[in-house]
């Protein structure tokens, strides 16, 4: 359920998200940045093409073109802030904000770990950095969040963390970064959906476990 429910807000935020402009303006400064020129170009049309670089590997082109993807998705929702903002409100005590937002900054410092690893062809770096993010990381805010946030919250979380599972379980033993980058992007598409979906709004009192509106 987590993972249809992950597709079709990915889908919704790629009809409701018209502000790409700063975005990929920040994606090509940040290939810049890394001493490479114009790493997006944009068409006719407005939409925007990765530049073939001749002096890149096949591999090199992909992790880069990877980068940038994962780049846009995360300043996507930066890019909703000065529109109305019409997503489900989810009420919480600043210790359980606090919780939340600090899995999600270890979701992202892990997910730079892991890119880093796979330029350099590390898989069992990969494993390392992708295994603490899987279900042991879940288990962690089962008790006081379980019962406080919308079960549809919930189920792209879990299939979040079994995503990390499985990308340290195929990183060991299969060893294949092209894999570990597919399995990368699609776990990406649900933090996503899950930052187009949802806003998080400190209370006093907020909801206690078992009482939560959906």
């Amino acid at each position: 359920m987590g993972i249809a429910f992950a597709q079709d807000s990915a889908a919704h935020w790629q009809r409701q998200n018209s502000r790409k402009g700063p975005i990929l303006s920040f994606a090509s400064q940040l290939g810049s940045e890394q001493g490479h020129n114009k790493p997006f170009h944009r068409t006719p049309t407005g939409t925007a093409e990765f530049q073939t670089l001749g002096h890149f590997s096949t591999k090199e082109l992909q992790l880069k073109k990877s980068v940038a993807i994962i780049a846009y998705s995360l300043l996507a929702t930066a890019a909703l802030a000065g529109d109305h903002d019409d997503r489900q409100t989810l009420k919480l005590s600043e210790a359980q904000r606090g919780h939340v937002l600090e899995e999600m900054r270890a979701l992202l410092s892990g997910t730079q770990n892991i890119l880093a690893a796979l330029s350099k062809d590390d898989m069992a770096a990969v494993a390392q950095h992708a295994r603490p993010l899987g279900m042991s990381m879940a288990h962690k805010a089962e008790d006081h969040l379980k019962g406080v946030l919308p079960k549809e919250f919930m189920g792209l979380g879990m299939s979040l963390h079994q995503d990390f599972d499985q990308i340290a379980s195929d990183a060991e033993s299969k060893k294949d970064p092209k894999l570990t980058l597919r399995q990368l992007s699609d776990s990406m598409s649900k933090c996503v959906a899950c930052h187009a979906s949802y806003q998080i709004r400190t209370v006093t009192k907020p909801l206690s476990p078992g009482h939560s509106k959906h």
